[in-house]
C-alpha cells in the first residue's frame, strides 16, 4: 500500500502563527468526490477547506486555512474524500501542529 496524500508543509508538530495556515501537498483522488482538508482544534473548533482535486496521479495543491486561537493551541490537519458508493471515509491522512495566536 501507498499514501495517497502528502503534505509538504506544515511538517507534523509544525508551530504556526498568526491565524493563518499555508498547507501544500499532493493527493492522488479516488474518484471524483470533494476532498476535504480539516484543521480541528482540541476544543472542537474545526475550520474546512474543500478541494476539487481530478486525476489519475498526484495532484499537487496549495491552500490556506485561516483561524483564531488565544493561546497555543493543538490541533489536528487532516485530509480526506468520501467513497461515492458507501457515502463513508475513504482515505483520511492527518498531522499535529500547534496554532499559535
Amino acid at each position: 500500500p501507498f499514501e495517497r496524500a502528502a503534505i509538504y508543509s506544515p511538517q507534523p508538530n509544525a508551530s504556526i502563527s498568526g491565524g493563518k495556515l499555508t498547507v501544500e501537498g499532493a493527493f492522488w483522488p479516488l474518484n471524483d468526490k470533494p476532498v476535504i482538508l480539516q484543521l480541528e482544534d482540541e476544543g472542537g473548533m474545526v475550520w474546512t477547506r474543500q478541494l476539487s482535486l481530478v486525476g489519475d496521479t498526484y495532484v499537487t495543491f496549495s491552500t490556506t486555512l485561516s483561524y483564531k486561537v488565544s493561546k497555543p493551541t493543538i490541533a489536528r490537519l487532516s485530509i480526506r474524500q468520501a467513497d461515492a458508493r458507501f457515502d463513508a471515509i475513504a482515505y483520511l491522512y492527518s498531522i499535529l501542529v500547534t496554532l499559535n495566536p
